[in-house]
């Protein structure tokens, strides 16, 4: 705005300083006056763009600071004019970005990549050579190793059905994957639990509690208990995720907690109003969904199933998903 009224004020001073060879003087005295209007108002203007404009201009734009100054001294009235609709564009980019002159750029950090060792088969190939007892006893050892590698969930039952196996080592590297992967989790239970008594505020409590639901969650999905221990696990999995809800109302990880508690208790109507609350909450549809979708599943309510399916059209392009997707929804 300012740059805007000295501009005004430059073009007005030219004004005058143009029709100062109106006057009835000598002509050397109506052009001294014209050049000390003209100077003021150039000088007027420049100095205080110059003190406005950023650090970074500056130095970019020096050049045509320059050029525009020299055709604001040669050309009175048009320059001064000129030189305010570029002064105000500057001054728009200034506004709108943070603008920043890059310099130079740091070189990165080079850090040597740890050494690739591809996989010596797939999933299928490993459990594979668990089926034949006649191979090596190497072979089936590293296929063990494998699956325990991997992400799957029935990576666990997979391991397990190894501790029927016929050669002692087989059978003592499968109950010693068995046994450290249920000991991580239980160690953590047991260390949250004693950190549990010794808070004092609900909100802390709350959120020790929610990760209590979730170590004895994982028991239950990895498959790394079974019998009086499961039904111990499903129990108190429940029991703390209902405990840290009372004060965690608005927290959509427990309610996807909750839900999927209920669906494997094959409870879909308490199950679909957890996952329902944390979809209202804002939980991610890939979160939600595809739970959601299984249980209108199981009560055969394919109606639903399909407005649920294709209310997101990102589920297309999960990889997971995309061939049910389709498959229910084709168009």
């Amino acid at each position: 705005m300012r740059i805007k009224v000295l501009g005004i004020f430059a073009i007005i001073l030219d004004l005058l300083a143009i029709s100062s060879y109106g006057l009835t003087l000598s002509m050397l005295s109506e052009t001294a006056i014209f050049l000390f209007l003209h100077l003021v108002a150039v000088f007027t203007l420049v100095s205080w763009s110059w003190q406005r404009m950023p650090a970074e201009f500056k130095e970019t734009k020096f050049t045509h600071f320059i050029v525009m100054t020299i055709i604001c001294i040669l050309f009175p009235i048009a320059g001064p004019f000129a030189f305010m609709l570029w002064m105000n564009a500057l001054m728009r980019i200034m506004q709108l970005a943070d603008y920043t002159h890059v310099k130079g750029v740091d070189s990165p950090f080079f850090e040597e990549e740890e050494k690739f060792y591809p996989p010596q088969f797939s999933e299928g190939g490993a459990v594979g050579r668990l089926r034949h007892p006649e191979l090596p006893v190497t072979k089936r050892v590293q296929a063990i190793l494998a699956i325990d590698a991997s992400t799957h969930r029935e990576r666990t039952n997979i391991i397990r059905k190894a501790l029927g196996d016929t050669e002692d080592e087989v059978r003592l590297v499968a109950f010693g994957l068995l046994e450290n992967q249920e000991k991580d989790i239980t160690d953590e239970i047991h260390h949250m639990r004693a950190v549990l008594d010794r808070l004092e505020t609900p909100e802390k409590q709350a959120l020790v509690q929610r990760r209590l639901s979730t170590l004895y969650w994982e028991l239950i999905y990895q498959n790394l208990v079974q019998g009086d221990i499961l039904e111990y696990s499903i129990e108190r999995a429940e029991f703390y995720a209902l405990e840290a809800k009372k004060i965690l109302t608005n927290d959509m990880n427990i309610d996807i907690l909750l839900g999927r508690f209920y669906l494997y208790k094959k409870e879909y109507d308490i199950a679909l109003e957890a996952f329902k609350q944390a979809d209202e909450i804002g939980a991610p549809s890939s979160r939600v969904l595809p739970y959601m979708a299984e249980i209108y599943f199981y009560q055969r309510n394919f109606k639903e199933l399909r407005k649920l399916l294709a209310r997101d059209h990102s589920l297309r392009e999960a990889v997971s998903l995309s061939h049910v997707v389709k498959f229910w929804c084709p168009v």
